[in-house]
């Protein structure tokens, strides 16, 4: 267990006290929900940063990561919806994309192929925070955070085809067939 592993594992512990402050909507609530999202956004980027630097890269890492990624943005997202600040329709595709792009890495792998996260994918985590973080204050920032989340709806339906794509020119390349199943 090295440190970058226990930074992600922060980010899955604060996600419980996250939700619970999110459900309140207050005012007071809802900044301290703020706090504990950056906070535990952050630790994204943190644990990535440590990992390189210290050339600890682990396979436990890599797959506690992005789960904790995947449960840190159902985690504000959920409450956003319940509270009716987020539509439904447009939860279902942000996180059936998630699960979508997650089930084809897992599969990739399997064949031995790495789907890196691509820059789109990485622009549409900057506007997923940005916007979940504008739509947790609300107020003021709800505007905001509702342009900031259909910017976060178009990049991932855009990434989440790049990395479809990216696998299956993958097994044009090598020869291979998709199998069904």
């Amino acid at each position: 267990m090295n440190t970058a592993n226990k930074i992600t594992i922060l980010r899955i512990v604060l996600l419980p006290l996250l939700v619970v402050f999110l459900i309140r909507d207050e005012t007071l609530f809802n900044w301290l929900a703020l706090a504990i999202y950056l906070l535990a956004a952050a630790t994204d980027w943190l644990d990535g940063y440590v990992a390189r630097t210290t050339n600890e890269v682990t396979t436990l890492g890599k797959l506690l990561d992005p789960v904790a990624d995947k449960l840190l943005f159902t985690a504000a997202l959920l409450p956003l919806v319940s509270r009716g600040e987020v539509a439904d329709w447009m939860a279902i595709l942000l996180l059936g994309r998630e699960f979508l792009v997650s089930g084809l890495r897992s599969v990739a792998s399997s064949e031995g192929v790495i789907i890196s996260a691509g820059t789109m994918g990485k622009y549409k985590t900057g506007f997923s925070i940005t916007a979940l973080a504008m739509l947790i204050v609300g107020g003021w920032f709800t505007l905001s955070g509702h342009l900031f989340l259909w910017l976060t709806l178009i990049l991932s339906l855009i990434s989440g085809g790049q990395y479809f794509y990216f696998y299956r020119h993958h097994l044009v390349r090598s020869g291979s067939k998709p199998t069904d199943g």
